[in-house]
């Protein structure tokens, strides 16, 4: 450390040599500051504190250490503070598409509420039936609780031992009981009779909205946007098939003649409304840019 400052009458720069050593001052001995040239000399000798001293450091390397983790927190503030911001908005512009899809979700039960669909649009779902029967029958399977039952109860294992998965599972498995319990209320709601020309299987549960679509959409789609934007090996084809899963799902439905084509119309906006409704409330953005979450 050096000392800048003045010495006697003049102005000089000295060398810190101690502070609280026991230097002579006249004839005896005194605690203070002894200054010397840096050659040895000595300049003289000062009680602490000395408020006309300035200390300054002879490296330079501490000083920009310090700038660059300011710098640094600064930085830190300031993506703190645009992620957000981008989430404030993200919310706003998910709340306003759950609102509209929920009106339109309504809208269109109450147009079929206690009717079949359309003459003509009635004519083209019955060639939808008994068209691949034994496919759509083992497929509609991944709507009902004894295929997700045990998925959910998997996911949740999965997330418990991988950590970065915990928010994505919360959020797909929260929304397939939203879709499953809260389409069977809607049914109840619309009161919308089945279809009578169903092959397989009579189903007598309320018509609108469809219940497999609807998990199709917040459930299985969802999965595959998490997968899709994961870090996994092979996501993309995982995601593709999970994604013709739960297309696939919807068929099933018309081909085992189980619902109207505005049934699946219904359960993809009540699906839609629900996995838009969580993200507008969801503490953080489950389907941002590609994470790094993976299986390791």
């Amino acid at each position: 450390m050096s000392i800048e400052g003045g010495v006697g009458d003049g102005e000089g720069v000295g060398e810190f040599v101690g502070e609280g050593e026991a230097v002579s001052v006249g004839d005896g001995v005194a605690e203070g500051v002894l200054v010397t040239d840096g050659l040895g000399v000595t300049l003289g000798t000062y009680p602490r504190p000395l408020p006309w001293v300035q200390l300054t450091t002879t490296s330079t390397s501490e000083t920009a250490t310090n700038r660059r983790a300011r710098a640094r927190i600064v930085d830190s503030l300031r993506g703190t503070m645009r992620s957000h911001m981008f989430l404030q908005r993200y919310r706003f512009v998910s709340l306003t598409i759950a609102v509209v899809l929920f009106a339109a979700f309504l809208a269109l039960g109450r147009a079929v509420d206690h009717a079949p669909d359309p003459g003509q649009l009635m004519f083209d779902e019955t060639q939808w039936v008994n068209h691949g029967t034994l496919i759509a029958w083992w497929i509609t399977w991944f709507g009902w609780i004894d295929i997700l039952l045990p998925l959910a109860i998997m996911l949740g294992i999965l997330a418990i031992r991988f950590p970065a998965w915990r928010s994505r599972v919360t959020f797909a498995i929260l929304a397939l009981v939203i879709a499953w319990r809260g389409t069977d209320a809607w049914q109840h709601f619309f009161a919308r009779p089945r279809r009578l020309d169903w092959v397989v299987k009579h189903e007598t549960a309320f018509s609108y909205p469809s219940s497999h679509t609807a998990i199709a959409i917040a459930f299985y789609l969802v999965l595959a946007c998490f997968i899709a934007r994961s870090a996994l090996p092979g996501r993309a084809w995982i995601a593709a098939a999970i994604a013709v899963l739960a297309i696939a799902i919807m068929w099933s439905r018309l081909a085992l003649g189980a619902h109207y084509l505005t049934d699946i119309a219904g359960g993809i906006l009540w699906g839609a409304t629900i996995v838009a409704c969580l993200t507008a409330c969801w503490p953080t953005n489950v389907f941002e840019g590609r994470t790094r979450a993976t299986l390791e």
